[in-house]
């Protein structure tokens, strides 16, 4: 991934102590360079719920309380992960199968997340 990315994508802020200190023990930076695509295949839906229903609850708690019931909110985290997957799988690269799996991942994870923090 780092030949795409052009140099510096991946340096580490040795600054930082708390940085430093995983960089100490984690060796050099290339671990990194596979979490550009797993942290976005894997946040990308919760993301996108989150401000769907942030822009929703601008319209009444009784839309979020809607949105959030466990049947609507199920529903929209497999259309929105059939969607992500479509364009994955579109625009295939290496790490496509493996995505695949991250977003399957979120597409469980992410209802019960949302109505997890959306109950009162």
């Amino acid at each position: 991934m780092t030949r795409y990315l052009g140099h510096g994508w991946f340096a580490i802020a040795r600054h930082n102590p708390a940085v430093l200190l995983v960089a100490r023990h984690a060796g050099d930076a290339k671990w990194l360079s596979p979490t550009v695509l797993r942290v976005q295949a894997f946040l990308e839906l919760p993301f996108t719920v989150f401000a769907y229903l942030a822009v929703a609850r601008l319209l009444g708690t009784g839309v979020v309380r809607q949105l959030t019931r466990a049947p609507v909110i199920v529903a929209a985290c497999v259309s929105f992960t059939i969607t992500f997957s479509l364009v994955e799988i579109r625009l295939a690269n290496p790490w496509t199968t493996d995505d695949l799996v991250l977003r399957a991942l979120a597409c469980v994870v992410t209802p019960a997340w949302v109505i997890a923090t959306t109950r009162s």
